[in-house]
């Protein structure tokens, strides 16, 4: 009897069942999937502030997203790791992948932060708070205020996690995800 993993393919010949490895092959429907759900939230933001809600229930494909991205990842990787990928090689792969997401995003907030700083100050912000927020953005680590780290308190200001680049959550949280499906 085969045993099935998420990144093998079970095929019935005759009377057993033969894997096929799956390795390198593409999930284009997934992929699709993934683009539509991250397009749906980018407009779901982008139209926050009109009177155009028709997205209005798109945070919910942030979840979808996640789900689906699993399944690719797990494809994408399970064999290697279960070949013997150190946990050092797949967090390379997976931080080169994303790193330039996070630059591009992280430039951008920079720029409007400096702007915030120039023209008026964010409620609480101290000068430290925009340096700060600009460093954890670029090594990928939450910036500590009240949500990040509830016993800050009112140290700081209550904002996102990432202030210089706020979509930078979900790809910390995949970076988590990616170090949990490594480790399980």
């Amino acid at each position: 009897m085969a045993i099935s993993v998420p990144w093998r393919s079970l095929t019935l010949s005759g009377n057993n069942y033969d894997s096929q490895d799956l390795a390198g092959h593409r999930f284009v429907m997934l992929d699709g999937m993934r683009g539509i759900a991250a397009i749906s939230v980018m407009f779901f933001h982008y139209l926050l502030s009109t009177p155009f809600h028709i997205f209005e229930h798109a945070i919910y494909a942030v979840d979808f997203f996640f789900v689906i991205s699993g399944i690719v990842l797990t494809h994408s990787y399970g064999s290697r790791i279960s070949r013997g990928m150190t946990l050092s090689q797949f967090m390379k792969i997976r931080i080169i992948r994303l790193y330039p997401f996070i630059v591009i995003g992280s430039i951008l907030g920079t720029i409007t932060f400096v702007l915030y700083a120039i023209w008026s100050t964010i409620r609480k912000f101290r000068l430290v708070d925009y340096i700060l927020s600009i460093l954890s953005g670029i090594i990928i680590l939450p910036y500590p205020n009240h949500r990040a780290v509830p016993a800050v308190g009112d140290a700081t200001f209550g904002a996102p996690l990432f202030p210089t680049n706020i979509p930078e959550w979900s790809l910390f949280f995949e970076i988590l995800a990616s170090i949990a499906l490594f480790l399980l």
